[in-house]
């Protein structure tokens, strides 16, 4: 009896584990958290693409413009031509809570960046094609 008693404990624990284990890769976040179309290099009006200080970069998970480095965490809620998105930015070396809003106007090729308690950065558009190489 003891020893069926351990085996179905063992049983039971593996169990467990294995279910633990699955919801927390569940619940990581995803590593394409920003969309693709807010994604890449964009420019302030009137710059041309070499010129770094007036680019701001997007990827699947940050944004990095000016002052503004963030790291995405999570998708708050998407719209035909605005994404609201929360993570962590880091202005002066700290660490702070923030929501930003990257919204897509004049047909998808322009953008304006939100950061919760501050104006809009923008317009800002995409690199051309002439201009990249």
């Amino acid at each position: 009896m003891s020893i069926a008693f351990v085996r179905w404990t063992a049983v039971i624990g593996v169990i467990f584990a294995f279910a633990f284990a699955c919801l927390w890769l569940l619940r990581r976040p995803s590593d394409l958290i920003i969309p693709a179309e807010y994604q890449g290099r964009w420019l302030d009006v009137g710059a041309d693409c070499q010129d770094t200080e007036a680019q701001a970069r997007i990827s699947s998970t940050t944004v990095d413009y000016d002052a503004l480095t963030f790291k995405a965490d999570r998708l708050l809620e998407q719209q035909t031509d605005v994404v609201m998105i929360a993570g962590e930015a880091f202005p002066n070396g700290r660490a702070e809570r923030v929501t930003v809003a990257l919204r897509l106007r004049d047909d998808r090729s322009k953008l304006f960046i939100g950061v919760s308690g501050a104006h809009d950065k923008g317009p800002l558009t995409r690199c051309s094609a002439s201009e990249r190489s």
